[in-house]
């Protein structure tokens, strides 16, 4: 008996989309083979369940948040005479629901530092922006920010979130000595979810909004104007996207636990952004865990990032979540993981902690 053979080229091919779920015959596609292995792709994903006894491959509700996004799931088919790998590639097309979302790490708050944000010809109001308690708040409409940096040069942002109360209708961005047109959002009635349910804006009598702004925007002054009426804003931040754990990029799922820091508060770490006190008190921390493939270039990656900008804002699912965008740090810098199936090449779970500042 020879090693087994696997089909090749566009018998190995699929793609799922909306209202259809996926069912691979994945032992249909190779002949001689006494085990047909699942080696990678499926055993980390928990919207893929591989039956090695049947050696059939379902999907169903794939997490996606780009267009067209191509997956590969390896498989190892083997007999007394060796085994022979085969790709299998499937494309989730751009309207799947997605039953995970992404998190998101921004780097620190620029206008949360001293002396950022004035009102239009008037008065500093800092520490009316920066109480992570939420108890102070500004009712002015009409805001310049100071988004320079050290040397006085443009820095880059690509989001903004904000919690208010009241109701406001519309915001625009003015941005001076960068680059960009600025922007204009115009608040929808409803925000839905990538699963398509509504989720609300308001949460514990405070409405959120985290936009993700036009490409390119630079700027060493931005001014805010806000329409609506009895507004009250509690928090403003201008932000710079530095990582994204990602639905497709192995990212399946976290776990956290609330910790109560009351009156526990901790150093915050050196490095480039040390902020000095730090903003409120830190109340609470994340112990979050993912699922990462085993790709050390993208791990390396994220934990030169953490090192680099200890101090962050942390959206841990924005989609579901959308108050828990706060200014925060990492406790624990060094990242342990271990692997979470025997075949090591399947991926590992990373541990870190982010803690509210």
């Amino acid at each position: 008996m020879a090693a087994p053979v696997w089909q090749s080229g566009s018998a190995l091919v699929y793609e799922i989309s909306a209202s259809g779920a996926l069912r691979i015959d994945v032992g249909a596609k190779v002949s001689n083979a006494n085990a047909v292995d699942e080696i990678m792709g499926a055993g980390i994903r928990s919207w893929m369940l591989y039956n090695e006894a049947t050696r059939i491959l379902t999907l169903t509700d794939a997490p996606i948040v780009r267009e067209d996004e191509v997956i590969v799931v390896r498989f190892r088919a083997s007999n007394a005479d060796g085994s022979t790998d085969a790709d299998f590639k499937i494309t989730l097309k751009g309207s799947v629901l997605a039953s995970l979302h992404n998190s998101l790490f921004f780097k620190e708050c620029l206008n949360y530092e001293t002396g950022r944000v004035e009102v239009q010809g008037a008065e500093n109001i800092i520490t009316e922006m920066t109480d992570n308690d939420y108890s102070t708040f500004s009712r002015e409409t009409d805001i310049n920010i100071d988004m320079s940096d050290s040397a006085g040069n443009p820095t880059a942002f690509d989001y903004i979130f904000i919690k208010y109360k009241g109701d406001l209708t519309q915001y625009t961005g003015t941005v001076s000595g960068g680059q960009g047109s600025g922007f204009t959002r115009l608040l929808p009635e409803t925000l839905k979810n990538f699963e398509g349910a509504v989720v609300s804006m308001e949460i514990n009598g405070f409405k959120h909004d985290l936009f993700p702004l036009p490409a390119g925007q630079t700027a060493t002054s931005v001014r805010m104007e806000f329409a609506g009426s009895g507004l009250e804003i509690y928090a403003l931040m201008l932000l710079e996207l530095g990582q994204e754990i990602d639905a497709n990029d192995s990212f399946t799922g976290f776990s956290y636990k609330l910790v109560d820091r009351s009156g526990d508060i901790a150093i915050t770490p050196g490095g480039r952004g040390r902020r000095s006190p730090p903003i409120g008190n830190a109340r609470w921390k994340l112990e979050y865990t993912f699922r990462m493939l085993r790709d050390t270039v993208r791990m390396n990656i994220f934990r030169a990032w953490a090192h680099q900008y200890p101090n962050c804002v942390f959206a841990p699912e924005p989609s579901r979540d959308p108050d828990w965008v706060f200014p925060a740090y990492f406790p624990a810098l060094i990242m342990g993981g271990e692997y979470f199936t025997e075949v090591k090449s399947n991926g590992e779970l990373v541990a870190f902690e982010v803690a509210e500042q």
